[in-house]
């Protein structure tokens, strides 16, 4: 599993888009950091609607109709944490729209949501600029991100399980993959094998034994 951001990464990424004042880079951060907090699809986000947030303020859930989900199998419901209900509030601020049908995040036009293609070309762009050109970013990349996060932080027994549920996994054959070596963890045994591998046996040790 390489597709995701380290806690250091996450930190980059979001402090840099952070430092600019103007409103588009402000949005940005709070796309980014709303799908690290998420862990939606690009697809998902991008069609919430002033009405959904809304809705997920009063409900404590955003619900996702299976209409707007890969496979359109079912639907899924995503917990407003702390974090992300702070996202999602100051999208919806900076939207300025009561009209309960706008989408969340605009496009050219008020009444259409950003293109799947714009969004990934300004994440790609934000990441390229932090430093992050090596991962080549994506929004995808949120989703493993938030997935991560919860295997790394969770104090629950079976932490697949709640990243099956957060994720909306029907199967958790799919959720399986987060038990794949780490970037971390794969880094981490190669610095512990580089440490600690023997010295070179010279001609001079050979012949004191």
């Amino acid at each position: 599993m390489n597709k995701y951001l380290t806690e250091s990464e996450q930190a980059l990424l979001l402090n840099h888009i952070k430092k600019w004042a103007d409103d588009k880079a402000q949005r940005d951060y709070h796309i980014v950091s709303a799908l690290m907090h998420s862990g939606m699809r690009i697809g998902e986000v991008l069609n919430i609607t002033v009405a959904d947030v809304i809705d997920a303020f009063k409900t404590g859930s955003l619900y996702i109709p299976k209409e707007h989900r890969k496979g359109g199998r079912s639907d899924h419901s995503v917990y407003l944490t702390k974090s992300l209900r702070i996202d999602l509030a100051n999208l919806l601020s900076m939207r300025g729209s009561d009209d309960a049908e706008h989408f969340l995040i605009a496009g050219r036009c008020d009444d259409m949501p950003m293109s799947a293609r714009n969004l990934q070309r300004r994440v790609q762009a934000w990441a390229n600029d932090a430093g992050l050109s090596h991962l080549q970013v994506t929004p995808h990349f949120f989703r493993h991100t938030h997935a991560m996060n919860i295997l790394r932080s969770s104090t629950a027994k079976e932490p697949l399980r709640i990243i099956k549920a957060a994720l909306g996994h029907r199967n958790l054959n799919t959720t399986a993959i987060y038990t794949e070596a780490s970037r971390e963890e794969v880094q981490a045994a190669l610095d512990e094998i580089d440490q600690t591998k023997p010295k070179r046996t010279t001609i001079s040790t050979l012949r004191q034994q």
